[in-house]
């Protein structure tokens, strides 16, 4: 039984070379007895135990690449011109994946409060922020374009957002917004669902333009807030109201020099808040 593993297996040392033996470092595998690897690596191919490296293939930039990137490596594998490491540190855990054709790294980071996804240049992709119940699909840390679609449950809204601010589309509990809304613009149609209102909004935040007041049955046209010219339609008095300097009628049926024969009638009229009639005959 002594002499099983030393003549018969070759696994265990001893004086038979096997299918093992000793080792003094053949392909970057370094030991001193008891190794035994079957078929032949051929290339370059690097373990290292301290590190936690598995390199496999000659890519010493990506490999490079990698440890530079991050401070401390728990494990790393580079298999030809692909790579990725888990990397722990600062209470926090990275699981980031390379590909030395393109030179991009991919990450995902986590710590206690969030989830957040980089590329090799820096915070992009997908944000989960726990503690704040707010997350983020686009370019979170505006470092290109600020593009990004947020749902922000602590504060109640959902929105999209482009380089200079809100602009697309805000949802919250009251208000439904389509269009921009930044510090620079406003241009948006809002959904009041209190109210049961929408209306255009423009300069200054301003509701001007259109305005269709369905609770009370009133809808304005024209600049009935920055001007002075407008039309209101209100149906509970059934009335239809022009709010301007001057009254302009233009077509070519509109006038007639035949003198008429009919029937007089009276159209009815309040003009400045003062009632008139005006004398209307039959052709």
């Amino acid at each position: 039984m002594s002499d099983f593993g030393s003549r018969n297996m070759g696994f265990f040392g001893g004086s038979t070379t096997g299918g093992g033996g000793s080792s003094t470092g053949v392909n970057g595998l370094n030991g001193t007895t008891n190794i035994g690897l079957g078929g032949t690596l051929t290339g370059n191919t690097t373990i290292n135990g301290d590190n936690r490296i598995l390199s496999l293939g000659d890519d010493s930039s990506l490999l490079n690449a990698f440890k530079s990137r991050y401070s401390q490596l728990d494990f790393l594998m580079v298999i030809g011109n692909y790579a990725s490491a888990i990397s722990s540190g600062n209470s926090e855990m990275y699981f980031a994946y390379g590909n030395n054709n393109t030179g991009n790294i991919s990450t995902i980071r986590i710590n206690d409060t969030e989830i957040r996804t980089q590329d090799s240049n820096g915070n992009i992709g997908l944000k989960l922020d726990f503690v704040n119940r707010a997350y983020t699909l686009g370019d979170y840390d505006d470092g290109y374009n600020g593009i990004k679609f947020i749902v922000d449950d602590t504060n109640q809204f959902i929105k999209t957002v482009n380089g200079s601010g809100d602009n697309g589309v805000i949802i919250t509990n009251s208000f439904t917004f389509f269009g921009i809304r930044n510090n620079v613009q406003y241009l948006y149609f809002s959904i009041d669902y209190g109210l049961n209102k929408l209306a255009l909004r423009t300069t200054a935040d301003i509701s001007d333009g259109i305005e269709l007041d369905l609770n009370n049955r009133i809808y304005k046209f024209g600049t009935y807030n920055i001007g002075t010219t407008w039309i209101q339609i209100n149906d509970n008095p059934q009335s239809f109201t022009f709010n301007a300097q001057s009254l302009i009628f233009t077509g070519a049926n509109l006038q007639t020099a035949t003198v008429p024969t009919g029937t007089f009638s009276y159209l009815v009229i309040t003009l400045n808040g003062q009632l008139y009639q005006i004398l209307c005959q039959k052709p």
